[in-house]
Formats: C-alpha cells, structure tokens, sequence
C-alpha cells in the first residue's frame, strides 16, 4: 500500500489559484448540442450562447483534462514499476467503484454524526486517489471550477457545415443513404477560458499544467470527432496567479508563476506520484 495523497480539505479558505488563457483552434472544432431535426439547420449544429455565438462549455473542458490527468498519472505509475493496482492509486479505474464512493456500514447508525463524519473524513483521506483529490468525485467536492469559455467575435470566429457519410466496413463505400452534416467552428477561432482552484497543493498546480500542455501538443482533443481530425487547440497566453487569504480580503491581484515555480511543481507532482505507489 502507498503512501496517502496529500491534499487540503475546502471547509476554509487557505488558497486561491487561477488558471486563464486561450484557447485557438488548430482544425476545426465542435461542441454539438444534438441531434436537429429542423429542415433548414444542420443535422448536428453547434452549441451555442443566447445570442448564436459557439463556446466551450466548462463541462466539456473539465472533462477532457481530468481524462488527460488521468492517462499521464496512470503512465507515470507504470513507467516507474508500479503495478496496475499502483496505477488505481494514482487514478482509480473509472469503470469500477471510485475510490471515494465509500458505503456506510450497519454498526455506523449508532455513532453520533459527529462521529461518523470524522471517520468519513478519515476513510477518504486513507483511499482518494490523485485525480479525485484534484476533479473531484462521488463523496467530495472538486478543487477547480471551470468556466465556459467564450469566443473572442472578429473574422477569426467563422463556422460552417461539412458533409458526412457512414462507410460500409466491409466494402469501403458509403452504407446506403446515410449522409449527414454537422456544424463546426473552422481553425482560427480564439476562446478565453479560466479555471478557478481553491487550496491546491503545488503537485494539484503541476498536474493542471502538465494536463494544459498535453492539450496544447494535440495529444488531448476538445469535442466531438476528434479521431476524424477535429478538436486540436492551442494553449496561448497561459497565467497561473496564486493569490492568499490577504491578498483576497484586500482585492489584490496575486502573484503569477514564474517559470521556476511551474517546475518547482511539476516536480512535485513526480514525487506526489512515486510516494503514492511505493511499498510501506
């Protein structure tokens, strides 16, 4: 058994970290509302604002970084000899029971609730896995809260309507009358996007940046079709600024990271993963 995540609770305020950048589009990029069925729209349009502007939902972002958060700290549990139960650890297997559903037993209705919320609270200490303690799961809440992020309107915002076919696997052409077309934002466009952490440990900061830039190198795509070529964006204009209970009080701005301060917690979150799979 590994060592425990380190990580702080959110019932007091210790700590406030915000991630901002942009988002530009390398290909072409869609966030589908469904299915239209409206004989002068798109078979599947885009997600749009009130007013028809396309964004990225906050949903949709924190999604596809817990994913990539997920796959690089499985990969550096594995790379590092550790085992597949090593790897859980890290990132608890997301097609089992999470590692923070925990059950309540029989003998627990009889402690006081006071009692049984220190126990709670000591049992997810003891099984949280690295990327729960980060996102989130069933039994606690997440440390980021993620905006939608916006399109910056100009000539770089363009969208249009691409044709699609189903092909027939086995004789390499289309299958009967199944064409369709979907809407999609062309390459170019700009989103801004913000994420917002509360108390995070540098090794929670260092997996947010290692998650930005794996989405930044095209290994992470943002919505749909991405194995047909869409969703590759580029991170530009990336801040990190950590701003302490004073400097909230106070309405100040924060400090940004330096350089030395990201690698500072990249390195941590190295060292958070090899205490998390070494043998006790």
């Amino acid at each position: 058994m590994g060592t425990e995540v380190t990580f702080k609770w959110l019932d007091a305020f210790l700590n406030g970290v915000q991630f901002k950048g942009k988002l530009v589009a390398k290909s072409g990029l869609r966030v589908g509302r469904g299915r239209d069925f409206e004989p002068m729209h798109s078979d599947l349009p885009l997600l749009r604002l009130q007013g028809g502007a396309p964004y990225l939902p906050g949903s949709s972002l924190k999604g596809v970084l817990r994913s990539s958060a997920e796959a690089l700290l499985r990969g550096v549990a594995v790379g590092a000899g550790g085992t597949e139960l090593d790897a859980e650890r890290v990132a608890c297997d997301i097609f089992g029971k999470g590692c923070t559903e925990l059950e309540q037993t029989d003998t627990d209705d009889d402690k006081p609730s006071s009692t049984r919320a220190r126990e709670k609270r000591a049992r997810i200490e003891q099984s949280t896995c690295m990327v729960c303690a980060t996102f989130g799961g069933k039994s606690m809440a997440s440390h980021l809260k993620f905006r939608d992020a916006h399109a910056l309107t100009g000539k770089a915002l363009v969208t249009t309507i691409r044709d699609g076919v189903a092909l027939d696997r086995d004789l390499g052409r289309v299958a009967g009358s199944a064409k369709y077309d979907y809407e999609v934002v062309e390459p170019g466009a700009v989103f801004e996007f913000a994420v917002d952490g509360q108390n995070l440990e540098e090794w929670q900061i260092g997996l947010m940046l290692a998650s930005l830039a794996m989405l930044d190198e095209g290994m992470s795509r943002v919505g749909g079709f991405g194995s047909r070529g869409l969703g590759v964006v580029g991170v530009q204009e990336s801040t990190v600024v950590r701003r302490t209970l004073a400097e909230v009080l106070a309405r100040t701005s924060g400090t940004p990271l330096n350089p030395g301060d990201e690698e500072r917690c990249i390195e941590a979150l190295h060292t958070q993963v090899l205490r998390c799979i070494e043998r006790t």
